[in-house]
Formats: C-alpha cells, sequence, structure tokens
C-alpha cells in the first residue's frame, strides 16, 4: 500500500514518484502524483488523456481500438507496463500488433487538443512532387 510522501525509483531510468495524496485520504476522489523527472511518463499520460478526451478509450480508460493500443503501450514500455497479461505475452503482443498498426498509420503518440507542434514530424512537410502539374 502506498502512503502519502512515499517515493518510488524506476531502478533503470532513476525517475522518481512522489506520491502526495492517495485515494484512501480524499475518498477515493483524487490521486495526485508527482514524477520527478516527468521523462517519457508524461508523454504517455498525455497521450492515454487526448485518447479519453477523443472518445477513444473505453470504461477502464483504454484504447478502444486494438491497433492503437498495441502500437501505443509498444512505444511505451520502458515507462509502464499492464497488469494482464504477464510481461513476457504482452511482449510477444506487442512484437505482432505494433508493426501491424503502424503499417496501418497508427501512431504511439496522439495528440492533445490545442497541443499539435509537439506532435509535427521534424523538419519540413514534404511537397508533392507532382503538384504543380496537377494545376496545370
Amino acid at each position: 500500500m502506498v502512503r502519502a510522501g512515499d517515493v518510488i525509483e524506476n531502478p533503470v531510468t532513476g525517475e522518481t514518484m512522489r506520491f502526495v495524496l492517495t485515494g484512501a485520504e480524499t475518498a477515493g476522489e483524487l490521486l495526485r502524483i508527482d514524477f520527478r523527472p516527468p521523462g517519457r511518463f508524461a508523454e504517455f499520460i498525455t497521450t492515454f488523456f487526448a485518447m479519453a478526451l477523443s472518445g477513444k478509450t473505453n470504461a477502464r480508460g483504454l484504447p478502444k481500438d486494438v491497433l492503437q493500443l498495441g502500437v501505443t503501450l509498444a512505444e511505451y514500455r520502458d515507462v509502464i507496463r499492464g497488469t494482464a497479461p504477464p510481461w513476457a505475452v504482452q511482449q510477444v503482443l506487442f512484437a505482432v500488433i505494433a508493426p501491424l498498426g503502424r503499417l496501418f498509420g497508427y501512431r504511439p503518440d496522439v495528440p492533445y487538443p490545442g497541443d499539435h507542434e509537439r506532435f509535427a514530424p521534424p523538419g519540413p512537410v514534404a511537397q508533392d512532387p507532382f503538384a504543380h502539374s496537377r494545376n496545370l
């Protein structure tokens, strides 16, 4: 059981999370967690909140689309793991589902409403070399 003030450290990355309040202390209405540094968890949680805001998650907060789920969880497997199925099974599923999802155009990050710049592809946008001939 985690209590307010407890700190948990990721042994791989050294990132820590400090529990400020727990659900028991707030009658289940609020859980506030402080990550120092936020690292990739901030990106992960932003993606899941964006999916929820756009209606792309189920009642449990998971993506409704299995391809989106596979692509996103495969990308963030160094940050978070599902509780089921076992981790070894998740790894096998990601190895199959994630490439298939990418093939169909799924990206691991879903833009948060109003945060389009953070998810824009780096560098100039590729131009269609035949665009000028189509306008003739």
